[in-house]
């Protein structure tokens, strides 16, 4: 339990900054006896534990909006976020949703969830 009243498992520890499977085998004596080569691997895998969770809530999310379509002559180019190599690639092929971008080589969650909310601003500005 931390001061802040949220529970928190042992990668969320480890996620942390400055935190060691060391430490946490000091707050549990289960854990005393792993070997040096998982304890290190799972401080390795914490550091990323949160960047792997976000990234598949995206990919998910991604997968609900993979029907939205991307309106005709929708402008790639000026999206801030996507590489030079994803602009011209989306420019290209021109595809018509979220899905058809998807299927383009290169194409990532991060890439598509930028190309999500540009089609949903335009939207919203035409809309209002």
């Amino acid at each position: 339990m931390s001061d802040d009243g949220v529970r928190r498992t042992g990668m969320d520890l480890l996620s942390l900054m400055g935190v060691s499977f060391d430490d946490l085998a000091r707050l549990d004596s289960n854990i005393q006896e792993t070997d040096a080569g998982t304890a290190r691997q799972m401080e390795r895998e914490a550091t990323y534990h949160h960047y792997l969770a976000r990234q598949a809530r995206d990919a998910e999310a991604l997968k609900r909006d993979e029907a939205v379509r991307i309106p005709d002559g929708f402008d790639f180019e000026s999206l801030g976020g996507l590489s030079v190599e994803l602009k011209t690639k989306l420019g290209l092929k021109r595809p018509a949703t979220l899905a058809e971008a998807a299927q383009i080589e290169g194409m990532t969650a991060a890439a598509l969830t930028l190309v999500l909310a540009a089609v949903r601003n335009k939207a919203r500005a035409k809309a209002g």
